[in-house]
């Protein structure tokens, strides 16, 4: 293994996520792939033998983490779910997760972190510190978990006047006329100029689905689903279009 490199196996069955992974982070110099898995039972004696930096696998092989060694470092694929499920995972042993479609700036953004911490460590290990590296990774570990279950926010543009929200406060947002109301849990609502698929493209995915052209909704507000295409989100109830209701019942878990 190359000094300072960080070491990577993969446990992926999907062709195609595998391919672009190993297509891409071949491409950097200071990763080194070590292995890939198919089959659990060689996974776990392989893994046991020689613990990669970085285990990329599928979340529905999560169960395999109670037979190895962990890695420093897991990060799960998988496809969208709800934000509970997310943070489930990352109880669970996750450093991260990648969702399907796997997209350059997502194994980027995810290296990236693993990087920071991993060269943070070994400059520590060069300065003779008197650090243990499982103690290092997990206590970093915690901190970015907390992080990621800490509240994301957005600022709301309106004439000369940005405001910063809580999106974990909002329940819903709107078109109305050419105006996006946001829509709070305390029944408070706020206007903005900005199109609904601009909030689209920037409101985190796994965590808010547009239902119909009008309407985006948070899915952890969502109370009711009603057989079959109807929501009850904070007392409301929306209608849900054919083209978003399976990507909708997906996040859900339905």
């Amino acid at each position: 293994m190359k000094k300072n490199s960080i070491s990577c196996a993969f446990f992926i069955e999907n062709d195609e996520c595998l391919n672009y992974l190993s297509s891409l982070l071949s491409k950097i110099n200071s990763i080194e792939i070590v292995a890939s898995f198919r089959h659990s039972l060689e996974a776990i004696e392989r893994l046991n033998d020689h613990k990669p930096t970085v285990l990329f696998m599928e979340t529905r092989f999560s169960d395999l983490l109670n037979s190895i060694q962990k890695p420093p470092f897991i990060v799960g694929i998988c496809n969208k779910t709800s934000v509970k499920s997310i943070r489930n995972y990352l109880a669970f042993g996750f450093f991260d997760l990648i969702f399907t479609p796997i997209t350059e700036k997502q194994c980027l953004n995810v290296m990236g972190k693993i990087w920071n911490i991993y060269s943070d460590y070994y400059s520590l290990q060069r300065e003779k510190l008197p650090v243990a590296s499982e103690k290092y990774f997990t206590d970093e570990y915690a901190r970015l978990s907390k992080l990621n279950a800490s509240k994301d926010f957005m600022f709301l543009k309106k004439n000369d006047e940005s405001n910063r929200v809580n999106l974990d406060d909002v329940a819903f947002l709107f078109r109305i006329k050419n105006q996006i109301c946001f829509h709070f849990d305390n029944g408070t609502e706020r206007h903005t100029l900005n199109s609904l698929k601009y909030y689209q493209q920037r409101l985190p995915s796994d965590k808010f689905q547009k239902i119909n052209r009008e309407t985006i909704v948070n899915i952890d507000k969502v109370t009711k689903f009603l057989k079959p295409d109807k929501i009850v989100v904070a007392n409301h109830l929306f209608s849900i279009s054919r083209s978003f209701k399976k990507e909708l019942k997906e996040k859900m878990m339905l």
